[in-house]
């Protein structure tokens, strides 16, 4: 890393074949409207330090696609989706066009014709509504209308379903802790601090601010050594496993491999010992400064854990230590920005869930501040990948990193 000083802004996307192109640019433009920032505050030297990367973890997975691909092999195709939306609009124009019919009928039969206007529609209507009832609500193709949404929900529940699985939690966070690690060695003293950290600010887009959270949690938990982490556990547990493990005779290790079994049962736990050092370095060194989550499924997955649905003070587990107290570490205050699509099925709310209490101190900071964003988007699935192209959310996440870097 050439930056001295540096401030590590890490993307981490969601599931699924992912629009690489547009999360580079997202990144690029970011850099510039952030150098834009810092020059018209009169700190355009701060620039050079704003370390921005992107951790692609797409290449996992890969059957999952396919299997939904199976599952929905027509939603792609444009004549059928053409087809079943015509469907649906003739449907639905039918309500209006009884209403109509009846307002017409009113005004022929009835004079004057604003007598006839009134009891023709309210006639209309009446009828329309029947209809609607009777008619066009049971025959309605409510499966056509459900179809644009049946992927996308079947992505998100399958988001949920995925990264709950021990292994393909560890393959993800393996993905992401290897892209952080090389930074390490960059680290230095906050102002205001008196160890050495990395100072990092996580971005996290769908499934990926899902992981980014369980980062700030595990890292959260180890900087004020509240209590031993799940990595710290399972690290401890696998040196004793290696320490007490016996490496198998060469000849055995041949016949368990021609058997079509397992070599070396040492193989996966060094594997696995590795992958746990790396997120034992990794919080302990790096220090988050804030968050950004887009179209984030969070509450999904909180949603999961009866132990914590009545809690509104999640601030407390996922806060680094410096920023408990009061929201601030030297001049640096803590932030992260949740924004949300309101037509973004997977995109939730986070304030009623972290915010009461924080900070103990009082005032009006937050925890998590949601950001309602607005852009036009086809369906759910397009609303999902509008935070990329958005100038309002570009302009909001430049500012608070041009912030970061001026109270850095």
């Amino acid at each position: 890393m050439n930056a001295a000083r540096p401030l590590l802004v890490m993307l981490v996307h969601g599931i699924g074949p992912q629009n690489a192109p547009a999360q580079g640019e997202f990144l690029d433009r970011l850099r510039d409207a952030t150098t834009r920032r810092l020059g018209e505050i009169g700190k355009a030297g701060l620039a050079s330090r704003l370390v921005l990367d992107r951790a692609d973890w797409s290449h996992l997975f890969p059957e999952r696609i396919d299997w939904l691909k199976h599952l929905f092999p027509s939603y792609a195709n444009v004549r059928f989706r053409s087809r079943r939306t015509l469907v649906m609009i003739l449907w639905l124009a039918l309500f209006p066009a009884i209403t109509a019919l009846g307002t017409a009928g009113g005004m022929t039969l009835l004079r004057p014709s604003a007598l006839g206007w009134l009891v023709g529609t309210i006639a209309g209507l009446a009828v329309a509504i029947l209809a609607a009832w009777s008619w066009i609500m049971p025959l309605f193709p409510w499966g056509h209308l459900l179809m644009f949404g049946r992927t996308f929900e079947a992505n998100t529940a399958s988001d949920v379903i995925l990264y709950g699985s021990d292994e393909p939690r560890r393959q993800i966070r393996d993905v992401v802790l290897a892209k952080i690690q090389p930074y390490l060695s960059s680290k230095y003293a906050l102002a205001g601090g008196a160890r050495e950290c990395l100072p990092v600010v996580l971005i996290g887009h769908s499934l990926g601010s899902v992981v980014v959270y369980d980062l700030l949690l595990g890292i959260s938990a180890r900087m004020g050594a509240r209590k031993v982490t799940a990595a710290q556990r399972e690290l401890s547990a696998v040196t004793q496993q290696l320490r007490g493990a016996a490496v198998r005779p060469a000849a055995g290790a041949a016949a368990a491999g021609a058997a079509g079994q397992e070599a070396d049962p040492r193989a996966h736990l060094e594997e696995r010992h590795a992958f746990l050092q790396r997120a034992d370095e990794i919080e302990t060194t790096v220090c988050p400064v804030g968050m950004i989550t887009l179209g984030s499924p969070i509450a999904l997955f909180l949603f999961r854990k009866p132990s914590i649905l009545d809690r509104r003070d999640l601030w407390e587990e996922a806060c680094p230590p410096p920023f408990q107290a009061t929201g601030l570490q030297g001049r640096l205050r803590w932030r992260w920005q949740n924004f949300w699509h309101p037509s973004d099925l997977v995109a939730h709310r986070l304030e009623p869930f972290f915010d009461q209490g924080y900070p103990p101190s009082g005032g009006r900071l937050k925890f998590v501040e949601d950001v309602k964003t607005w852009a036009r988007a086809r369906d759910p699935v397009s609303a999902h990948g509008t935070y990329w192209t958005n100038p309002a959310v570009l302009r909001r996440i430049s500012e608070h990193l041009a912030d970061v870097l001026v109270d850095l």
